[in-house]
């Protein structure tokens, strides 16, 4: 390998340690809200449910947002690892994990927002019949 080759390998893992170990600092949150049923549920039910589901929605942001350095980095890994590399392989793997947690955080997120809705939708028309 040449020396240019060994200075590329030497930074590309460097990034790809120090986006692992910034990723590992990023708290994950769990979504331990029950979207209540519309139709049945109390005022004060929703109003707690919005609460929680705000709360977890604040927080995966946050989790996404602490997520974004260390993607960033094992891009700029993977762009400077040689193609085909076992390193280019490693940060590429990396990414990829980085990139999964990312995108299930917004869906969960997406997911959790939209069942609260539709409950909202629900537990509103239930009020207007009132």
């Amino acid at each position: 390998m040449t020396r240019p080759n060994q200075l590329i390998l030497c930074i590309a893992m460097c990034v790809a340690w120090i986006s692992t170990a910034s990723a590992e600092e990023c708290v994950k949150p769990e979504a331990e809200v029950t979207v209540p049923d519309g139709a049945t549920a109390s005022e004060a039910v929703m109003i707690a449910a919005s609460k929680s589901v705000r709360a977890f929605v604040n927080d995966g942001q946050a989790y996404v947002d602490c997520l974004q350095p260390s993607i960033d980095a094992a891009t700029e890994a993977v762009r400077k690892a040689v193609k085909d590399s076992e390193e280019h392989q490693t940060v590429s793997r990396e990414l990829l994990l980085l990139v999964s947690d990312h995108d299930a955080m917004v869906k969960a997120m997406q997911d959790l927002a939209g069942d609260f809705n539709t409950s909202l939708k629900v537990y509103n028309a239930r009020a207007d019949e009132e």
